[in-house]
């Protein structure tokens, strides 16, 4: 790869040439967060596969969600007259 940048500038605009591809260079501040973030993938992904598996040996999936709409009305034969007296 070809370096295209050959003037001074800040880590922020050498990071950005080097995602476009303009140079090889790169700041290297970037470098530990990216570390970082994929560490943080790998143990989401595994704390999900363990999630997957417990449910399945659990025998319980996840709760369903709850419908929305009208409630039930109650049943009009429970129900006791009122005199007007």
């Amino acid at each position: 790869m070809e370096d295209y940048i050959d003037f001074p500038c800040s880590p922020t605009w050498l990071d950005w040439y080097h995602e476009i591809g303009l140079t090889p260079r790169h700041s290297g501040r970037n470098a530990l967060n990216e570390k970082l973030i994929e560490h943080l993938e790998r143990l989401n992904r595994r704390l999900d596969a363990q999630e997957k598996l417990l449910r399945k040996l659990s025998g319980r999936r996840r709760p369903k969600k709850k419908k929305r709409g009208a409630r039930p009305r109650p049943a009009l034969g429970n129900l006791k007259e009122v005199d007007d007296a």
